[in-house]
């Protein structure tokens, strides 16, 4: 297993290789039992380098599972840091606020 180092270095390097070239880039990194908690990836290095953080995820409510999004982090703005309940329909996506008590 690389080093927390190694691999800082190379997002690091990675990312500003990309900024370079003006490309807009998104990293997708799956969060598990083990590396849950206070880390949003997979190595607990990346988010340190990530300009934003957004979490999909499946919350139960009530016996429903549901789909919600949650911008954890987005560098330079003053953004809401709830979780949204999102349904995919045939018009569209749809997002609402989930009260963070009881049913929606």
């Amino acid at each position: 297993m690389p080093s927390d180092q190694l691999i800082r270095d190379f997002l690091f390097t990675l990312g500003k290789s990309l900024a370079t070239l003006g490309c807009t880039t998104l990293l997708v990194a799956e969060i598990t039992s083990k590396t849950g908690g206070a880390n949003y990836s997979s190595f607990g290095v990346e988010e340190a380098i990530s300009d934003g953080i957004v979490i999909l995820g499946d919350i139960e409510r009530m016996g429903h599972l549901m789909r919600y999004v949650q911008i954890v982090k987005m560098r330079g703005t003053n953004h809401s840091r709830a979780r949204y309940n999102m349904e995919l329909t045939p018009a569209g996506v749809m997002m609402t606020p989930m009260l963070k008590w009881g049913a929606q």
